[in-house]
């Protein structure tokens, strides 16, 4: 029965209440200052930031836990061993604990157990005062002196002094020349005055850290031994690969493209770090019909699947509104313009694409779109389909786009293919599918990446018949060739379409313990949760 199935707590150490807080049902627990943003609000006097660690929960009962901010000071205890400062995602176990802060901060147990159920034995008042009679002796007496002792040693000047020694020689500042020759004229001094006695004492400390060393190795390898589940390459590029299911080409593609690296990773930061993963609800949801709808379609496509499942986002930017046919976007040129359909298309993008039957757009002041002067109409439809552009005044359609209307799209009523989900996956499956002309073959080592910045960069004005991307060839390289706004605008919007696809199936995995329906292989809790660690150490 899934009531007797052990359940997460966490539980203050005695010292600061031993408070169980839990349980968890989720398969992420959040602790910080801010109220708004996690599970356990912590006092910010402690020195809790205010997104401070997170604490993943794997399927085998263990845990994963992950500074939140890097200037977020968490520290690991397994079991009664000593404290391990966590600075990269680092597995622990039930009956392990967690320190905020300092070593001496609120400190957490971890713990999975079976909720009580109905005719268990309930623990009455006499129970608990005979069950601590009982671990009342000596040894714990002795332990509970240590353990004050030993904290008010630590947050002494002597300790805070001590605290920022090791700092100094774990950083590695201690091997700056300065740092060595003003050691020097110290050691020199040392060796005057000290004699013996001092060499004694620099190879007991040498032992010490010699074996602290040694214990920290040992810790380590147990976490990469799997104590979290095997986690194959800890890597940005790997784990990309393993989050969008093709883990070979896209750790090759990250590693051979340094331009669309970088721009990757800019992008996923925005949705790691504000609200734009929020705008994405409903697509992760599945509330989103026009998602879905497109993702299906572009399934039964000449699409290879892998590419298809990223391809189904351009159907779900954050500044979509569910059920709207138009949208404001930018283009390759920098400025605002219309999308139309489930994919945004541009005009430009239509044409080059060979999107057929295709109507003539245009963005325009609120005041241009509801006017009666024909002749301004009829010039900003004229920019976009050319100088010979005919019309009457009954054909030419508004549609309102932006906050308030302020700007509306001006276009040619009739049928246009862009709003047709099918149609449009049809298209893009006969001009990317796996023997599309001037493209890598399936499977090469550019072929996903060079397929989305064709694109992308079919929205240029000029040349798009005559792009080739080589599969020899880093995809950004081909860039090039374009004007400089031209390129940022494909280098952007390419690595934005795949950080939102791994933001979005991450979000999914972290989110709920079944796979959604509209969103099958969603990838392991671990792999998005040091990816994002990843990520955000970036510079």
């Amino acid at each position: 029965m899934s009531g007797n199935k052990e359940q997460t707590y966490l539980q203050l150490a005695p010292e600061f209440g031993s408070t169980k807080f839990g349980p968890f049902l989720g398969v992420e627990i959040r602790l910080g200052s801010d109220p708004a943003a996690n599970d356990i609000t912590l006092p910010e006097a402690y020195g809790i930031a205010p997104e401070h660690v997170k604490i993943l929960i794997q399927p085998d009962g263990s845990f994963i836990i992950a500074p939140t901010q890097r200037s977020a000071t968490v520290y690991a205890f397994r079991g009664q061993g000593r404290p391990k400062q966590v600075t990269s995602p680092m597995a622990v176990g039930p009956g392990d604990s967690i320190a905020l802060a300092t070593p001496e901060g609120p400190r957490f147990y971890l713990l999975r157990e079976r909720p009580q159920q109905a005719g268990d034995d309930i623990e009455t008042p006499q129970d608990a005062i005979d069950a601590a009679r009982r671990g009342l002796n000596a040894g714990g007496v002795w332990e509970e002196m240590k353990r004050v002792g030993v904290a008010k040693v630590v947050t002494s000047n002597a300790g805070h002094f001590l605290q920022q020694a090791w700092t100094f020689i774990k950083s590695g500042s201690f091997l700056k020349p300065r740092y060595i020759v003003m050691g020097m004229g110290i050691a020199a001094g040392w060796v005057m005055a000290c004699g013996a006695g001092g060499s004694a004492a620099w190879f007991q400390q040498a032992a010490s850290k010699a074996n602290t060393g040694l214990e920290q190795c040992e810790a380590d390898l147990d976490v990469e031994r799997g104590r979290s589940g095997a986690i194959e390459d800890q890597s940005i590029p790997g784990l990309t690969g393993a989050i969008l299911n093709d883990r070979t080409r896209w750790e090759e593609t990250l590693s051979g493209d340094d331009a669309f690296r970088q721009a990757y990773y800019t992008e996923y930061k925005k949705y790691a770090t504000s609200d734009k993963i929020k705008r994405l609800e409903p697509v992760i949801d599945g509330r989103s019909r026009s998602f879905i709808g497109f993702k299906r379609a572009l399934e039964s496509s000449q699409l290879p699947a892998n590419l298809a499942r990223i391809m189904a986002f351009l159907a779900a930017p954050e500044n979509a509104v569910e059920g709207r046919e138009w949208s404001l976007v930018q283009d390759s040129t920098g400025e605002r313009a219309c999308g139309r359909g489930p994919a945004q298309l541009t005009y430009r993008q239509g044409k080059n694409l060979g999107i057929v039957p295709l109507q003539v757009n245009a963005l325009v002041d609120q005041f241009v779109a509801v006017g009666s002067d024909l002749a301004e109409k009829k010039a900003a439809l004229q920019k976009m389909g050319g100088a010979g552009l005919e019309f009457a005044e009954d054909e030419v359609a508004t549609a309102e786009v932006g906050a308030q209307g302020e700007k509306q799209c001006l276009h040619i009523a009739g049928e246009d293919a862009r709003t047709d989900a099918r149609a449009v996956a049809s298209l893009l499956g006969t001009r990317f599918g796996p023997n599309a002309p001037r493209l890598p073959e399936e499977n090469d080592q550019y072929w996903q990446l060079a397929r989305i910045m064709s694109f992308y960069a079919s929205d240029a004005g000029y040349g798009y018949d005559r792009l080739s991307f080589p599969s020899s060839t880093a995809p950004s390289v081909v860039l090039d060739d374009m004007t400089p706004s031209e390129k940022e605008y494909v280098l952007k919007e390419s690595a934005s379409l795949v950080a939102r696809t791994v933001a979005v199936y991450c979000s999914a995995a972290l989110g709920s313990e079944e796979p959604p329906e509209h969103l099958p292989d969603i990838p392991g809790w671990a792999d998005c949760l040091i990816l994002d660690w990843l990520v955000k150490q970036e510079t």
